[in-house]
């Protein structure tokens, strides 16, 4: 059997915030983005998990 991580931060791309909260002992994280699509694509979500695969918990 397999272990399963678990993150325990949900992230948000807008317009206008960029902080990070704690609301019912979750986090939350706002970051601001200048550019996304209004509708996401397969295509958009990979180029931001390349961009963005430093931050994953695996190794």
């Amino acid at each position: 059997m397999g272990t399963t991580q678990l993150y325990d931060k949900t992230e948000s791309y807008n317009h206008k915030r960029h902080r990070e909260f704690e609301l019912s002992n979750r986090e939350f994280a706002f970051r601001m983005r200048q550019r996304f699509p209004k509708s996401l694509t397969k295509e958009f979500l990979l180029v931001d998990l390349v961009n963005n695969v430093d931050q994953l918990a695996e190794a």
